[in-house]
């Protein structure tokens, strides 16, 4: 049998050119492995375990594969859907059953993960381009409708609805919403929360790619939309209230994913974070005391400023403002005092922050007769 495994992000080569590492399904990769089909050869598996990708590149291969289905009628295609089929990698999963549903059949493990979502994109620029980008977008999803609509038989409207709310379906809920038509059971002890972890660490993976092309688009001004498309998961983050975690969890809106799970199914990623966090919080701590020490320069109140540091004061916090103010104005004056015998002693009274006016409006009262002249 000849097997075809699509594993991987969906996308051009030039990923690896902004994360270093090159891991990517192509349109290239999928017509070079099909070219090598051989002649007589009547079965072929095509293995699914991907997160998505480029959705340019994804309908390319969709088409590829189709198109192998169609000249080739006599050879069985079995799509298999191993772990997870999300975005553009649930859409490829039906490209052969597209052709002859009959023959062409799409299975899925009991614990395999099947996720259908909008398509994302990072737009920038004024009111007008902005909704461009959402007509633009609106016509990406309805491509992608098309196809969930053939496989399940659900209406386009239902279709749309499951892809607003990003939703999340586990081996047999596959077959039950008609995108799968075997589900296989191998005895597997995975449970579904398991293989939802799975998925999800399979997510943050594909995102953290995301946002480091993001980046380089940002600082380099490199044009990747077709790229930027169907890897906006917005699992992570919960978009509403989750009194049905269940539920929620499998329609998409409460996807949450602890450290601890990341930690145990992503260790590179959450230590790269982890790393990343750690030199924040380094960068921080050094500019909090290098300005507390500064106010404490200016001010004559070194021993004050090492206080502020040790108390893990904010050099931005008002009342840490206002005494070094105080001490300052009380250094000024006993200075003033010092170098010239004929100033009014200032004894700046602790914690009141118009001290340092009051006590010499007092001397200078004192000094003229004016606190007579009231009485």
């Amino acid at each position: 049998m000849f097997k075809l495994t699509i594993d991987k992000v969906i996308g051009q080569d030039w990923w690896g050119k902004y994360t270093g590492v090159s891991e990517e399904i192509s349109s290239a990769f999928v017509r070079d492995s099909l070219a090598a089909f051989p002649d007589n050869e009547k079965e072929m598996r095509i293995v699914i375990d991907s997160p998505g990708g480029d959705v340019f590149e994804g309908i390319t291969i969709f088409n590829i594969i189709r198109d192998f289905a169609r000249s080739n009628p006599d050879v069985k295609i079995t799509t298999y859907i191993q772990g997870l089929a999300a975005s553009m990698a649930s859409v490829i999963a039906l490209a052969a059953s597209s052709v002859n549903p009959e023959q062409n059949k799409v299975e899925a493990e009991d614990n395999s993960v099947y996720m259908i979502h909008n398509s994302w994109d990072i737009v920038a620029g004024n009111k007008n381009e902005l909704r461009d980008a959402a007509d633009f977008l609106s016509q990406i999803d309805n491509v992608m409708a098309a196809t969930y609509v053939k496989k399940s038989g659900k209406s386009e409207k239902e279709i749309l609805a499951m892809m607003d709310a990003e939703t999340w379906l586990w081996g047999k809920e596959i077959m039950d919403a008609g995108f799968a038509d075997i589900v296989l059971d191998v005895g597997s002890s995975a449970t579904k929360d398991e293989s939802f972890v799975s998925a999800r660490g399979a997510l943050a993976v594909a995102r953290k790619k995301m946002q480091t092309v993001a980046a380089a688009y940002k600082t380099e001004g490199r044009e990747f939309r077709a790229a930027a498309l169907a890897l906006g998961f917005k699992g992570g983050v919960p978009s509403d209230s989750c009194a049905d975690a269940e539920e929620k969890n499998r329609k998409g809106g409460c996807m949450k994913m602890t450290a601890q799970d990341l930690k145990r199914d992503n260790p590179e990623v959450y230590n790269e974070i982890v790393a990343e966090g750690e030199a924040a919080g380094i960068a921080k701590e050094q500019a909090r005391a290098s300005r507390l020490l500064a106010m404490g320069e200016k001010s004559g109140a070194k021993d004050y400023a090492l206080d502020c540091i040790k108390n893990g004061s904010d050099p931005a916090d008002p009342d840490v403002v206002d005494e070094f103010m105080d001490k300052g104005a009380a250094g000024r004056a006993l200075a003033a005092q010092a170098a010239d015998p004929d100033v009014p002693g200032v004894n700046l009274p602790k914690n009141d922050k118009n001290a340092d006016k009051n006590a010499v409006m007092a001397a200078f009262d004192r000094e003229t007769g004016a606190d007579k002249w009231d009485k």
